[in-house]
């Protein structure tokens, strides 16, 4: 072997395996027997010298490294594994400070201290985020600029730290404690919010339940990873109808769109808000005179009114029709019946004269042409057995006919 080989192989023992000559010192030697630079010598050897240097020891205090977004804590400890000839700088840090919290941020180690263990704290960081598990790697590496040149190409180590969700996919409703409309078309409302931020939209549809007894504006509501929390307001509105159906209870849904809403939503429960309707329409029925009032003759001559309901009933109603009184008098029909379909629908009772003795025929001769005219009446009413129960209570009503002679 030449004298050149066998320089070169002692140098390169001596760098690694630490004779006591210092690095520099390695290199300076390497660099006279071989002929070139020293950093020449230094790019070849760092490699080696990299695999060779000082190395400082991560122990965790539990088997997994676990907290969580309420605040609590993990630890480890952090030692060196050789005897710095200066002060040897760690810094430690969170790979997402958002999610864990590290202290102390930096570790510093003495000629005399390098051996003894410290200890660095881990703490969950609360975030309104509903992202699940969340893994963060938090790193201890050397300060090369306030280190022990020898600890400059310490490799770092890296801890895994989990942090639990603490945030609830949810929707949060407020203000729909009492919710009532009527159907004469007034307005209530309530609010909606998210119980958590999402990463991506939130879109929430709004449907009633019962369109026909209350409506709701807007049909849906659009939640961002800001305006999460910020309410937004549903109006409820009475609808009108003619159904006789008193107060009535409509389910106002909000939920999930989960085609166009962040995917941890999806699974979030609906809410839905109960809303009373107040009932407008009232059993009964209307009768109109033709030309305002009702005249007949004795000859036969005739006139007509007519009857309609006020509201839609849920079942038939009849109204029997009778004249009271003498019998000079004849109304038809004597009974008119109206369903759901033609409650609204007027319908025509006509009226004749019959003729027949007059109230003052003994005080007058019968071609007697200034006899006075006569009233008569007719009464129309609910046939209770036969009608929609909410009409039963409407009150009877009459019309007065006058019968003259011509």
């Amino acid at each position: 072997m030449d004298e050149s080989r066998r320089s070169r192989r002692r140098a390169g023992a001596w760098a690694t395996k630490g004779s006591g000559l210092a690095l520099a010192q390695c290199v300076a030697v390497l660099a006279l027997l071989q002929g070139c630079t020293i950093e020449e010598v230094s790019t070849v050897l760092a490699p080696d010298v990299t695999e060779g240097a000082p190395r400082f020891v991560v122990t965790e205090t539990a088997d997994s490294m676990v907290v969580s977004e309420s605040g609590t804590t993990a630890d480890f400890s952090v030692a060196l594994d050789a005897q710095p000839t200066s002060v040897v700088v760690l810094t430690i840090t969170s790979g997402d400070p958002g999610e864990v919290r590290v202290s102390p941020s930096e570790l510093a180690f003495t000629p005399s201290s390098w051996s003894a263990p410290r200890m660095v704290t881990v703490t969950g960081v609360d975030d309104p985020l509903v992202d699940g598990l969340q893994v963060t790697s938090v790193t201890a590496a050397v300060d090369p600029d306030n280190s022990d040149a020898a600890f400059a190409s310490t490799p770092d180590v890296s801890v895994s730290v989990s942090t639990t969700d603490d945030d609830v996919a949810g929707i949060r409703v407020t203000g729909h404690g009492d919710v009532g409309v009527t159907e004469t078309g007034t307005s209530d409302a309530f609010a909606v919010a998210l119980t958590g931020a999402p990463i991506s939209n939130v879109v929430l549809t709004v449907t009633s339940g019962d369109p026909g007894e209350a409506t709701v504006s807007p049909a849906s509501l659009t939640f961002t990873s800001t305006s999460w929390d910020v309410l937004q307001t549903v109006t409820v509105t009475g609808a009108d109808e003619d159904v006789i159906d008193g107060t009535q209870t409509t389910i106002v849904t909000v939920a999930v769109d989960p085609l166009a809403s962040d995917d941890a939503f999806d699974g979030a429960a609906a809410a839905v808000v109960s809303v009373t309707t107040s009932d407008d329409d009232e059993a009964g029925f209307t009768l109109t005179e033709s030309d305002g009032s009702t005249e007949v003759t004795r000859s036969g001559g005739t006139d007509s009114f007519t009857a309609v309901l006020t509201a839609q009933p849920a079942s038939n109603v009849v109204l029997t029709v009778r004249p009271r009184g003498r019998d000079d008098v004849e109304a038809t029909p004597t009974s008119l019946t109206f369903t759901e379909e033609n409650w609204n629908v007027a319908q025509t009772v006509r009226v004749t004269g019959e003729g027949g003795r007059r109230d003052d025929d003994d005080d007058h001769d019968d071609d007697d042409d200034d006899r006075r005219a006569e009233t008569r009446t007719i009464r129309v009413s609910v046939l209770d057995s036969s009608s929609d129960d909410p009409f039963d209570s409407s009150p009877d009503q009459t019309v007065t006919v006058r019968i003259t002679n011509q």
